[in-house]
């Protein structure tokens, strides 16, 4: 309070925590036996508005109640709902009126709780206003929605110029005069400390979600953080969202889970009713939709995972096609921790393309949100054909005996630029050369679903970590630089050989098999430019697997290939493979390091 001065009132009357200002001044002006507006043109507020005052109060206006009442404008600006703009409520700056909230209906008026109006000698708190103010956590009761007299919602003040003085706790809501006598509209009056509320359970779901939106609001109200606010805004939207999805999903047929049947009983068992596109929702069917949805969302047992995922089922059923798109529209504001929580639940439910897009088989699924810049740097750290040390930790031993390796390795390929975008298959493949035509699905068709789970998991883990710049080879490049058709060995060199070790000259099939290995050692590509269909028990003809090539051959084609990276001016390993992640994982296939080299050597050997 400030000292007396000559625009100072001789009586004071001091706010309740937390209290409305138009609250406060109808009460101020009770306390002078006079109207509220007879107090604001007192002062010199003779244009105010109390309901533009208590959104957003004006230099002017504060500093006119400051001097009259000893407030300060700084406790003053406290009673209005300026804090909370852009958080639970719109507000207009120019006309100060307030616009559809950030979530649920605009409603004029206020919730209130009749025990507190009783107790609290007719005053209202301002965050009865806010959208997400359903219940009372310290008499333990719904808030009331409308006045039992005219069933209308009620404001704290004195609405029209024209109408009766307010009494403490009755409804200022004007009604029709019934003679033309007067130029008074009679007030409703009736007493609301008499409307009869929903008692809810001590401990229960309800409270405890209203408790866990006023810890939200008011730190996002009081911080001076922009990221903390911005964190406040997105948490109440995410809510909302739930609690939007959870209502609809009330109605869906589908089990409801036991969480959800406990919120309804503590609600008196009374399921909302179906929301329209435009409906305001009552305190009850807000408390249903928020407290399921607090539950869904804050709490990381389970229990809420169930929950979630009822939500997340029932919403896919409303949805036509139920794509992760369609499902995920809602969701675009959305934390990556809720938007991987979804994806998930959706998992079992995908295609395996959408899969490896939505990296839903991961720790971290994400929507697909890769440039073309990045989906450009990927491939040109991914080889045509998969490395040889990854296709056999990714494919099943017990279905490698019918799948063409060198098709197997080009569709793991183009399999591994897929996680985080939107390619297709095709243009996957096209990004690698173009090698096969074979269908991606090929892959899975056999695959037990664990088996399929892990190929998934390891190439989505592999792409973040290729993503990172871990490959020190550009395959784009190499790629560009020695087309496999037109890539061979020094012939001559090659003849040398033959003749040094007393071996006949090589034949034209020789000649091919070499320069197949040139090209595959240098770029990783089939040197056919296309992976033929083959039939079930048969194997691919230039699988480098069934050619033992000799030493000196094989020296050879590396010490080429080194000369021609030499002339190009390419500084890169010529061969090169990532590891395989630490900690190990479980694979579809077999993982080298536990192959034992002596029985494969010994038939080819000398």
């Amino acid at each position: 309070m400030t000292g007396w001065t000559p625009q100072r009132i001789p009586i004071t009357l001091q706010p309740h925590q937390g209290e409305a200002l138009d609250s406060w001044i109808e009460a101020y002006a009770r306390r002078l036996r006079c109207c509220s507006r007879e107090l604001l043109d007192t002062i010199g507020l003779e244009d105010a508005a109390l309901v533009r005052m208590v959104a957003i109060l004006t230099d002017h206006e504060a500093q006119a109640l400051a001097a009259a009442t000893g407030l300060t404008p700084e406790a003053l600006l406290g009673m209005t709902l300026q804090r909370f703009n852009g958080l639970a409520v719109c507000i207009d700056p120019t006309s100060r009126a307030l616009r559809h909230p950030p979530a649920w209906r605009r409603q004029t008026g206020s919730r209130f709780c009749p025990a507190c109006l009783r107790e609290g000698d007719g005053r209202w708190a301002l965050t009865w206003r806010l959208p997400w103010t359903f219940a009372c956590p310290q008499h333990h009761r719904l808030l009331a929605d409308t006045c039992p007299g005219c069933h209308r919602r009620v404001v704290a003040h004195r609405p029209l110029i024209h109408s009766d003085n307010t009494g403490p706790a009755r409804c200022t809501n004007s009604v029709a005069n019934p003679s033309r006598q007067g130029w008074r509209a009679p007030n409703c009056g009736h007493r609301l400390t008499s409307t009869l509320t929903r008692p809810l359970p001590t401990g229960g779901l309800v409270l405890a979600a209203q408790l866990h939106l006023n810890r939200i609001l008011d730190q996002g109200a009081h911080t001076t953080d922009p990221a903390t606010r911005q964190h406040a805004v997105q948490t109440l939207l995410e809510l909302h969202t739930l609690a939007y999805k959870a209502l609809a999903a009330l109605h869906t047929g589908q089990p409801l889970p036991e969480q959800a049947r406990q919120v309804l009983r503590e609600c008196g068992d009374d399921l909302p009713p179906r929301r329209q596109a435009l409906d305001s929702c009552p305190a009850h069917t807000v408390a249903v939709g928020t407290t399921i949805a607090v539950a869904a969302h804050t709490d990381t047992s389970e229990t809420a995972d169930e929950l979630l995922k009822w939500i997340i089922n029932s919403d896919r059923h409303l949805r036509r096609p139920p794509e992760p798109h369609n499902l995920l529209k809602a969701w675009r504001q959305a934390s990556p921790e809720l938007i991987g929580r979804i994806l998930h639940i959706l998992d079992s439910r995908l295609h395996t393309h959408q899969r490896l897009a939505y990296a839903s088989t991961t720790a971290r699924p994400r929507p697909p949100d890769a440039t073309d810049e990045q989906i450009r740097s990927r491939a040109a750290r991914v080889p045509t054909l998969i490395w040889p040390a990854w296709a056999l930790r990714l494919t099943p031993t017990n279905r490698i005996s019918h799948q063409p390796v060198t098709a197997m390795q080009a569709t793991l390929a183009a399999l591994l630029l897929i996680p985080g975008t939107r390619l297709t298959y095709q243009q996957a493949t096209q990004h690698l050369g173009g090698i096969t035509s074979r269908r991606a699905d090929a892959v899975f068709r056999y695959l037990t679903a664990d088996q399929t789970t892990q190929v998934l998991r390891q190439l989505t883990d592999l792409a973040t970590r290729l993503d990172t710049g871990e490959c020190p080879i550009d395959y784009t490049r190499r790629r560009a630089l020695f087309p496999p058709a037109t890539t061979s060995t020094d012939q001559a060199a090659l003849d040398a050989v033959h003749a040094e070790h007393g071996w006949q000259p090589p034949s034209t099939l020789q000649r091919h098999i070499v320069n197949h290995h040139l090209a595959t050692l240098l770029t990783a590509t089939h040197s056919t430019h296309h992976t033929p269909t083959v039939r079930r028990g048969s194997a691919d003809g230039w699988n480098p697997l069934l050619i033992a090539l000799p030493t000196p051959i094989r020296n050879l084609i590396q010490q080429h290939a080194r000369q021609m990276l030499k002339r190009h001016r390419i500084r890169e390993p010529l061969t090169w493979q990532p590891r395989p992640p630490d900690p190990p994982v479980a694979w579809a296939g077999i993982d080298p390091p536990t192959i034992d080299p002596a029985p494969f050597a010994a038939p080819v050997a000398p």
